[in-house]
């Protein structure tokens, strides 16, 4: 049962490390684009 918890506790993690990576990267096009206008 503790196992469960910590892997549940670990995939949350990672999911807000891969929102937050693509965020960064929505961020960075959004940039490239306006600085090509």
């Amino acid at each position: 049962m503790k196992k469960c918890l910590k892997y549940q506790q670990e995939r949350a993690h990672y999911q807000k490390r891969v929102e937050k990576i693509s965020e960064r990267k929505f961020q960075l096009q959004e940039y490239s684009v306006i600085s090509q206008i």
